[in-house]
């Protein structure tokens, strides 16, 4: 583990310190106030790859109690009993778990299995009748919290990964059906729409609304659930149709830039946010959550609203056309977030908008990101002037700079 940049986990500690009483040899704190200096401390700390942010709480309240128990509560206490635990967990072995869930695709389609990232993902018209009678008591559990009805249309799909803890399997498994789900609705989602009535989420492939982690026997592993919070309703299930050969070359073609991509990890997790962004039926939800995917693929979340622009509008011809309504979309985005203003009737328009420009970064770091070493370079190049007959008198300058310097 690491300590977050720029924080001080010494004042919370300290704090902690004070409040400490040990009786009979335990340990237990005198005010309301140390659950909060104790959630301050968690937010401060950086948990090493690995390990799921559900143990996060319990890992850190177990050090700060650990550490209280055996001496003062210091950060370097807490971050020692934080790496044990680490260590821990790490030293356990790999199980097999498989998540079980389903996506917007109709279910007569038939697609391939689809191995990626060590996740094996199948696509099933039919749940095998161990794993419904299984779920049959979670679905009933699961219902006072999804309002609506499950879907009936949707594809079933089982993804098995090996891991530590269920937690650990359920993160996996739904960050690599996330990825590959942002690699189709790359290619299905529509580029712009019109709605009236009731707003539906942008994305064409969604995932489903409920969904369970099983041992091989198919038995549930844990009586816990994982559902989307944000489930709308059943959409109308995508039929690939003659469109299928295409989306799979597609899927291959992206997967191949992948492999071996100098900063994949980046790229993976800005496709898994670009799905992810586009889940809600809230429409300005989406927009500031695509927001911060053009962030992360400009490289500029620690810069200003300035270079994100300039690096967005970058792989557009008419630059300078794009950098103002980048720059539309940047007051809107801001009003939504400073002013707390309610979502007007062009929130869709400018979520289309948006959603064009970081689909063409994605395409941009895919592509052409393959020739830098990492972000910060594939970023820079973003930083180039845009005119093409500058661009070659700086070449020229360039050229004679190093002639002379040589």
């Amino acid at each position: 583990m690491r300590w977050e940049d720029n924080s001080d986990p010494s004042l919370p500690a300290s704090k902690l310190e004070n409040l400490k009483v040990i009786k009979d040899g335990k340990v237990s704190f005198e005010a309301f106030l140390s659950q909060e200096y104790m959630t301050v401390l968690g937010g401060m700390v950086v948990l090493s790859d690995g390990i799921p942010t559900e143990h996060k709480p319990g890992i850190v309240n177990t050090a700060i109690f650990t550490s209280a128990r055996k001496g003062v509560i210091t950060p370097k206490s807490i971050a020692k009993e934080i790496k044990r635990q680490e260590n821990s967990y790490l030293k356990k072995p790999l199980n097999t778990f498989s998540l079980v869930s389903s996506l917007s695709i109709s279910r007569f389609e038939t697609l391939p299995a689809i191995r990626i990232n060590g996740c094996s993902i199948t696509f099933l018209p039919a749940l095998h009748k161990k794993y419904v009678i299984e779920r049959q008591d979670i679905e009933r559990r699961a219902s006072q919290w999804l309002y609506r009805k499950p879907p009936v249309n949707y594809i079933n799909v089982v993804a098995t990964v090996k891991s530590r803890s269920v937690e650990e399997a359920a993160n996996r498994a739904l960050d690599q059906i996330d990825l590959i789900r942002g690699i189709w609705n790359l290619r299905h989602t529509s580029s712009m729409r019109m709605s009236s009535g009731r707003i539906k989420p942008v994305n064409t492939v969604l995932l489903g609304p409920l969904h369970t982690i099983h041992l091989p026997s198919k038995k549930l592993a844990t009586e816990t659930y994982w559902y989307q919070q944000n489930y709308h309703d059943e959409v109308s299930a995508l039929r690939l149709g003659n469109k299928k050969e295409k989306t799979l070359y597609f899927t291959k073609n992206v997967r191949k830039r992948l492999n071996g991509h100098p900063y994949r990890l980046i790229v993976e997790e800005s496709i898994r946010r670009y799905a992810r962004a586009l889940d809600y039926p809230d429409l300005d939800a989406s927009f500031l959550k695509l927001w911060s995917v053009l962030e992360l693929l400009t490289n500029t979340l620690k810069s200003s609203y300035k270079v994100t622009i300039q690096r967005a509008s970058f792989t557009f011809g008419e630059t300078y056309f794009h950098r103002q309504v980048l720059n539309n979309l940047r007051s809107y985005r801001n009003a939504s977030v400073h002013s707390g203003s309610e979502p007007t009737g062009q929130t869709e328009s400018f979520l289309y908008q948006l959603k064009r420009y970081v689909e063409q970064l994605i395409v941009f770091h895919l592509f052409s990101g393959i020739r830098f070493s990492d972000i910060a370079s594939a970023a820079s190049f973003l930083d180039m002037e845009p005119d093409v007959s500058m661009l070659r008198e700086q070449r020229k300058m360039i050229s004679a700079a190093i002639k002379y310097r040589s």
